[in-house]
Formats: C-alpha cells, structure tokens, sequence
C-alpha cells in the first residue's frame, strides 16, 4: 500500500470524525432553541455537509485502490476518532477503559492493513 492511499485513509477518518463534531454543534445550537432554520445555515451545519461531501468522495477513491477488507479500518478509525475529538473539543470526559479500548484499535487497524486482503 503506498503511502498516497494511506494518507488518503486517514483523511477519510478525520473527515468522519469532523462531520460528527460538527453535527454535535448543530444538536447543541437545537438544545438552546435554535429554530430549525437557523440549524441549516449554521457554520457547523454547512461544515458537517462538506466533510461527509468530501468524504464519500475520497472514500469511494480509496475503495477503487484497496479491497474492502483492507480500505474498511480506516472508516473504524474514524470512529474511534470522534470520541478523541469530543474530548479535545467539547472538553468531554474520557476513562481510562476508552484509552485503553482506542489503544486495541488502533493496534487492530495496523495489522488489518499491513495485512492486506484475505
């Protein structure tokens, strides 16, 4: 795998986990009355539709580069990016059982992608 399409990867996982945090600001903007309206033409709104743009995109390149089984830990990662962001963000509280359970995937991820396909 050479390293365009890993950096391309790990984009795609930034991408999801922004879209999520972006649409978290949309739900807290809906948590303090915000009218419908107003959610649709927020920053954070207008951010979440261009990340999860961008990000299908990228992630159907990437699919036409790897098999499925070796393109998919990416999408994982960016699954175990958003509670990180969260934390970085919107200064959300993580345990150590999260450390050590973000620890296990990102070793998951590396050996299922210097792995290849099965």
């Amino acid at each position: 795998m050479n390293i365009l399409i890993i950096i391309a990867g790990l984009a795609v996982a930034l991408l999801m986990a922004g879209g999520q945090l972006a649409l978290k600001g949309v739900a807290n903007l809906r948590l303090d009355g915000a009218p419908i309206f107003r959610l649709i033409v927020s920053w954070q709104f207008i951010l979440a539709i261009l990340a999860y743009g961008s990000n299908v995109v990228l992630w159907l390149w990437v699919l036409t580069q790897l098999p499925l089984s070796t393109a998919y830990p990416f999408a994982l990662f960016g699954s175990a990016m958003v509670p990180l962001g969260a934390a970085v963000f919107l200064k959300e509280r993580l345990s150590p059982k999260f450390a050590f359970g973000f620890t296990l995937i990102m070793v998951g991820m590396v050996l299922a992608i210097s792995g290849g396909s099965v």
